[in-house]
């Protein structure tokens, strides 16, 4: 819209701030995406608050003779959440065959080797990774996000609106 006394000035709200309202927009209305960040959180709050957990990721990362080291999943939300959403999206994706092996472990292990909640976590996780339609969605979101992330961290970027 244009300022009286001023037609060459041009009042635009945050513009990086308007397409993650509408990502989570189209999130409350997914339930995909409800789903896939849950699970994201559950994986990123089960590695983060456990270091063990961590240890026994990269050497079952070993065990599988995994050549790159593993990516710690990380947290979907925080300031500017998109490009948080796509890390975690791309962690997963890149060390799913660890991530599955470990969470298969973890779900079937003796009472007392892991916490109630840690082996709870493990087998909704564990569920959501071995469905097909899940991992599908995942892999969709994952070429989405890369767009909408790029253009969010354009959108972000100093001097994008002075001239």
């Amino acid at each position: 819209r244009l300022l009286s006394g001023n037609s060459e000035t041009i009042m635009v709200h945050c513009v990086a701030h308007r397409l993650e309202l509408a990502m989570l927009r189209v999130i409350k209305d997914s339930s995909n995406m409800t789903t896939i960040i849950d699970m994201l959180g559950k994986l990123y709050k089960h590695y983060h608050q456990s270091p063990k957990a961590l240890r026994e990721l990269k050497a079952t990362a070993d065990a599988l003779e995994m050549e790159d080291a593993i990516l710690k999943p990380t947290r979907v939300n925080g300031t500017r959440w998109v490009p948080h959403l796509r890390r975690a999206t791309d962690a997963l994706i890149r060390d799913y065959h660890a991530i599955a092996t470990h969470f298969e472990k973890v779900s079937v292990s003796a009472t007392g080797e892991y916490t109630v909640k840690a082996k709870a976590r493990a087998k909704v996780v564990l569920a959501r990774l071995k469905d097909f339609r899940t991992m599908r969605f995942i892999f969709f979101m994952r070429d989405v996000l890369d767009v909408i992330a790029t253009l969010s961290l354009n959108f972000q970027k100093s001097g994008l609106t002075s001239m």
